[in-house]
């Protein structure tokens, strides 16, 4: 009796709004009896078992590896800003201590100028730096003897040992005037 009353009603439903093709088509694919229902129902649980089955613990480790996951993008995002604000704690650091030794070398070298034009030369002092790298970092003492040399760095293949010895001296008396 209950099947008849449910066809019946299915009847009038189709009369009230009849299905598209498209649905006809998608009710086609669906178990069309109780038993055909339960069928359905049984082989779904016995997959979704299955898949349960094969590893239990397949959400916990999830969940786990999330959290992980999380954290060390936490971690990550520290250590970037800690490194922003170590770069940024370097560069004030440098610049601390770069402009009042360049002011130095400038006075060094203006004096070591004036040394050199007494007698008739050209000299100069730099500071010579290596990028990042200030275990680098120096002093370049530019000297030119000759009218027709051009200022070239002071080393032991291009100047006598006197030249390298007049050099010297200037650049001494020089960080006296200190």
């Amino acid at each position: 009796m209950a099947r008849a009353k449910a066809r019946e009603l299915k009847e009038a439903a189709e009369r009230k709004a009849p299905l598209g093709e498209e649905l006809k088509a998608k009710f086609a694919d669906l178990p069309q009896t109780l038993e055909e229902i339960d069928v359905q129902i049984e082989d779904n649980s016995r997959k979704a078992d299955a898949l349960y089955e094969t590893n239990p613990n397949v959400i916990q480790e999830y969940e786990k590896r999330k959290k992980e996951i999380d954290d060390l993008e936490g971690k990550i995002q520290n250590q970037d800003q800690y490194l922003e604000n170590m770069k940024k704690e370097i560069e004030r650091l440098k610049t601390d201590w770069l402009i009042p030794l360049k002011k130095l070398i400038g006075r060094i070298s203006k004096t070591f100028s004036n040394a050199f034009s007494e007698i008739g030369c050209v000299g100069e002092v730099e500071l010579a730096e290596e990028s990042e790298d200030y275990e680098k970092y120096g002093v370049d003492i530019k000297v030119k003897f000759r009218k027709t040399d051009g200022l070239a760095k002071l080393n032991s293949h291009l100047q006598s040992g006197g030249e390298k010895s007049v050099s010297t001296m200037l650049y001494l008396i020089s960080l006296q005037d200190l």
